[in-house]
């Protein structure tokens, strides 16, 4: 199955993950592209998307100010849904390891979508059992859902017509 995975974060939490700006070198200068492309050391790859609009359906306007920065995973969830859907251990995947870090913040939002922007339920959480809990439970061929996972309780005024 097609997932997307997207994490919104306050701008002032992005340098607490091990996450680096992609820069480009031209004239001798170093430049952010545009837009903002990021890595980290287990080489996954993000790119900055920075059409509010988008994130509306799903959140309303409570993460949308100019505070919050939404990254999008360039590439697919297929290596974590066949370690899932195998009963391999998953645990210690890219991705998997790259989403446990968001624990550490003080505020994040994990946006699980499938089968072309649909987000079929809605988690708070406050420990790694849940968050890893959550993502086996929506990764499953056998009942995949899109997902919004968060440790914030006011991203629970999600509208209703988003899900």
């Amino acid at each position: 199955m097609d997932y997307i995975l997207d994490i919104l974060l306050p701008k002032s939490e992005v340098s607490k993950l091990d996450l680096y700006e992609i820069l480009v070198d031209w004239g001798g200068e170093k430049h952010s592209q545009n837009p903002r492309r990021y890595t980290n050391k287990a080489n996954l790859f993000f790119k900055e998307y920075v059409d509010n609009e988008y994130y509306k359906r799903f959140l309303g306007d409570q993460c949308l100010a100019d505070k919050f920065v939404a990254l999008h995973l360039e590439g697919n969830l297929l290596e974590l849904e066949i370690l899932i859907n195998n009963k391999k251990d998953f645990f210690d995947n890219e991705v998997m390891l790259f989403l446990l870090e968001l624990l550490n913040l003080k505020k994040f939002i994990i946006l699980i979508i499938r089968d072309e922007e649909w987000i079929d339920e809605k988690y708070i959480i406050s420990n790694k059992e849940e968050l890893q809990r959550i993502i086996c439970d929506s990764l499953s061929w056998s009942n995949p859902k899109g997902v919004i996972i968060t440790n914030d309780m006011s991203v629970l005024t999600i509208p209703k017509a988003a899900i």
